[in-house]
């Protein structure tokens, strides 16, 4: 009897912490998308997209990234623009400094008016934390060094120093036009079964050029 109990016991235990070890593993997944699921493409995601996901109770946040020049005074640099709301990211979190080698602090985002930039933009620019660029027709000023991005992934955008920006700038910068070569993305986070469903609601409803990414599309090892 005692031994039948020590072996239930035992199993139940194993279980348990394999539920909760896979459960933390994908979580810390989802970290690399900075979200349970991404819906990208080169247009802007259409309201009622956005209007089913928020019946859902799915958390949202619009990401828009493009390349630019950046020029000053020094000299001039192709960098990665990234412009984010309010919401993002939405698994892990940004993480920065307030001059290079500085302490890096976790949290927070650019507010409007602001820039974020990598050290090295720094370095090539001769710039300092203070001083201002400019993205497209809108002068931004440098307040902190970024040093971690949850969702930053090995593509074209990662090839070149980072501007991350608010949302709420870019349209003065009039970089972004018709014909633009530009990503965006929504990203979506909530309760897996509210994320499943709205993602069966998505897939026959995609336009054309929209892609569905989790972490088991980005990589299913």
């Amino acid at each position: 009897f005692f031994a039948l109990v020590v072996a239930v016991a035992a199993s139940t235990a194993i279980g348990y912490f394999g539920a909760r070890l896979n459960g933390a593993m994908m979580l810390r997944a989802t970290e690399f998308l900075g979200a349970d699921l991404v819906l990208e493409g080169s247009s802007p995601a259409r309201e009622e997209q956005i209007k089913s996901g928020t019946e859902l109770r799915l958390n949202h946040a619009q990401v828009v990234e493009f390349s630019s020049v950046i020029a000053t005074d020094n000299g001039i640099q192709l960098s990665s623009i990234k412009a984010v709301d309010r919401a993002y990211p939405l698994r892990g979190e940004l993480k920065s400094a307030p001059a290079p080698f500085a302490t890096e602090e976790t949290g927070g985002e650019p507010q409007p008016g602001e820039a974020w930039v990598e050290a090295r933009l720094l370095t090539a620019l001769d710039l300092k934390i203070g001083d201002s660029i400019d993205v497209g027709s809108k002068t931004l000023k440098l307040t902190r060094v970024l040093t971690y991005e949850p969702d930053r992934a090995g593509n074209f955008y990662s090839l070149t120093p980072r501007v991350l920006i608010n949302l709420a700038d870019l349209k003065a910068t009039n970089v972004v036009q018709p014909g633009s070569r530009v990503s965006r993305a929504v990203l979506i986070a909530g309760d897996p079964a509210d994320v499943d469903g709205f993602r069966a609601w998505l897939e026959p409803r995609r336009q054309r050029g929209e892609r569905l990414q989790s972490i088991a599309d980005a990589s299913p090892q």
